[in-house]
């Protein structure tokens, strides 16, 4: 739950409940953009700030990518660069709202490396692609990654690293140029195949079971899209016509 703010370079401020499946909507003035866009509630009962910037209108997600995205891009802290007393109220912002092409692309161009484990499309667009709040595709990736931004003394750091453990696997100071990538192959094999397996067909033979003749083996063969060693049982249903 929380609110999502939408703030103009002129400083026009407009706010919209975020809604439960987590999803908003909310009206600009001028549909031209650029603006920044922050999310500010709780998850699980901690409270969470989270920013994004939107070109204009269309969609525009609000995530921990995005947040460390915007991060790079105004090299700071988004908490900092656009504090939520500045971004809750009229008025013009301090710091010019940054194009994030760079950014985004820096960040892309490592994850995507994990897209096909996550079931995710190759050209996903992690500010406008389109995705849901079921645990599948980018959401499940939301939820293995930990994407956040780190004080390190007086440096500001963004990491990406996984959530079970905390093994770094991205890190880059918001004012460098240029990020650290530790063992990307180890990256893409501890994701390697994060998506579950879809069924594409079941046979069941025979095909025809005489209720009155006792006990009948049945051989069911399933297939999908991966490995499906893993399933311990099927069960199998039958109704009389």
């Amino acid at each position: 739950s929380g609110t999502v703010y939408a703030k103009s370079v002129e400083g026009d401020m407009t706010s919209v409940a975020i809604n439960s499946d987590g999803s908003f909507e909310v009206e600009v003035a001028d549909a031209d953009g650029p603006y920044v866009l922050m999310a500010d509630g709780t998850s699980d009962g901690n409270p969470v700030t989270l920013y994004s910037i939107s070109e204009g209108a269309g969609r525009a997600n609000i995530t921990p990518v995005t947040n460390i995205i915007v991060a790079l891009a105004v090299q700071d802290d988004p908490s900092i660069a656009f504090p939520v007393s500045e971004m809750t109220a009229q008025g013009e912002l301090t710091n010019v709202i940054p194009a994030v092409d760079t950014a985004k692309a820096s960040i892309e161009g490592f994850i995507e490396n994990v897209y096909p484990a996550f079931d995710i499309a190759v050209d996903f667009d992690v500010i406008t692609g389109q995705f849901s709040a079921d645990s599948t595709g980018f959401d499940l990736l939301l939820d293995k990654v930990d994407f956040t931004v780190e004080t390190d003394g007086a440096d500001k750091l963004v990491r990406v690293k996984a959530e079970d453990d905390g093994t770094v696997y991205y890190e880059q100071d918001v004012k460098a140029s240029a990020p650290t990538v530790n063992d990307p192959a180890g990256f893409e094999s501890k994701f390697h195949d994060m998506a579950a397996p879809k069924l594409t067909g079941i046979t069941i033979s025979t095909n025809s079971v005489n209720t009155n003749a006792g006990d009948v083996e049945i051989d069911v063969t399933v297939t999908g899209t991966d490995n499906l060693s893993g399933i311990n049982s099927i069960e199998v249903s039958f109704v009389s016509p």
